[in-house]
């Protein structure tokens, strides 16, 4: 009974870490993402 317990808590412990990592994680990847804009590559004039 106690590993059955034990192993729930465990796997709880695993989803909510993920979920946190995952909420922490989302404001950088939009901040990446707003400035993903493809900038136009320099071009190399050769006189």
């Amino acid at each position: 009974m106690l590993n059955t317990i034990l192993a729930l808590v465990a796997v709880l412990a695993v989803m909510i870490a993920h979920a946190l990592y995952k909420l922490v994680r989302l404001p950088f990847r939009l901040l990446r993402g707003l400035f993903r804009r493809k900038a136009r590559p320099a071009r190399l004039t050769t006189p």
